[in-house]
């Protein structure tokens, strides 16, 4: 009778922890990103550029150089420099690893931004430098 209860109360503990664990945070959330690019290298960790899907993403871009900003997958493109900020906001709709990489260029050289368009190097745009990635998780 005591092993029982014991065992009906630990199972019950085990359902609600088990529930507690899904059923977090199940509501879409505003995240914003301050990223600053310096020397080509990303302010964030890996696990600050965590979100889940359906999460409405604002990026704020700083660079010390310039350039523009690429998050492959979603394909947006900013231009971005010393003295400038960029931001850019998207719903996360679609999951996976989504590489971000910034294209050096010279002062005034950044052709305009359009989110639409495929991505394409342009004359006078440096080298593709690979800054991290944006994980976006399942809800």
């Amino acid at each position: 009778m005591i092993i029982s209860k014991f065992l009906l109360i630990a199972i019950m503990v085990a359902i609600s922890l088990s529930i507690a664990a899904c059923g977090g945070d199940s509501e879409p959330q505003h995240r914003t990103l301050n990223l600053e690019i310096s020397d080509s290298e990303i302010n964030l960790s890996d696990e600050d550029l965590r979100v889940t899907q359906g999460d409405t993403v604002t990026m704020n871009i700083a660079s010390d150089e310039h350039g523009r900003f690429h998050l492959h997958g979603y394909d947006h493109e900013i231009s971005v420099g010393p003295g400038e900020s960029a931001e850019f906001t998207f719903d996360a709709t679609a999951t996976g690893r989504f590489n971000f990489t910034f294209h050096h260029s010279e002062e005034g050289n950044s052709p305009p931004e359009n989110p639409n368009e495929e991505h394409e190097h342009e004359e006078g745009e440096g080298e593709e430098v690979n800054l991290g990635a944006l994980e976006v998780h399942p809800r």
